[in-house]
């Protein structure tokens, strides 16, 4: 095995707990920013869609002959199979929100693993800019 092969091997093993080290903090204040700037919100926008085919998933005797229904048995995503099951214990209102807020903190997670790959480091210092690019510590 090649030395940069054995880099690459490493590199891959390296879980998202090594790159949010020290850095818990720092994702939960983006998800709890993100969420206070855009906020949830549920029975409107795609929520309104959704909702008709979760019910519809829970009791099929609902909406019949309705086309856009119809259009369940081509979706490939198990997301709202997922949300039917977790709404026979919960209110669907409150599927959804987890559903948001988990959907935030995977994507500033993968930001963060994203940052680390490029970058291969797990400090963040929100406090002063830096401008490394001329010495090559990028």
């Amino acid at each position: 095995m090649l030395k940069t092969d054995a880099k690459i091997s490493t590199r891959q093993n390296e879980s998202l707990l090594v790159v949010l080290k020290g850095n818990w903090l720092i994702l939960a204040v983006l998800v709890l920013a993100s969420l206070l700037f855009k906020g949830i919100e549920i029975d409107t926008h795609t929520h309104m869609f959704q909702i008709p085919l979760i019910n519809h998933i829970i009791d099929p005797s609902l909406y019949p002959d309705d086309l856009f229904v119809a259009t369940l048995s081509r979706y490939y995503s198990v997301y709202y199979k997922l949300v039917a099951v977790a709404s026979q214990k919960f209110e669907i209102a409150d599927c959804l929100v987890f559903a948001h807020v988990l959907s935030r903190i995977i994507l500033f997670a993968g930001i963060f693993s994203l940052a680390y790959s490029l970058f291969r480091k797990t400090d963040i210092d929100l406090t002063k800019p830096k401008a490394d690019f001329h010495r090559g510590a990028v």
